[in-house]
């Protein structure tokens, strides 16, 4: 039981598109991953993409999201 956190460090676009990884750190957590794919929209003032949290525990147990969608608003 405890908190589980992921971040991703500050980048600078190129294009329209990103893809970044991060780690993801907690009690339990042996590995993990939190990838978040996007796109720019309308100027830079919109972005939608997906994320997916995926890791496994100190006993070797798998667990993920699968692909959430997300956007700006």
């Amino acid at each position: 039981q405890g908190s589980i956190t992921a971040s991703i460090p500050t980048f600078p676009l190129q294009g329209k598109k990103f893809t970044r990884k991060g780690p993801i750190r907690g009690p339990g957590i042996n590995n993990g991953t939190l990838r978040v794919f996007g796109k720019i929209r309308g100027g830079g003032r919109k972005a939608k993409g997906n994320v997916r949290i995926a890791f496994k525990s100190d006993g070797g147990a798998g667990c993920g999201t699968g692909k959430l969608n997300w956007k700006t608003s």
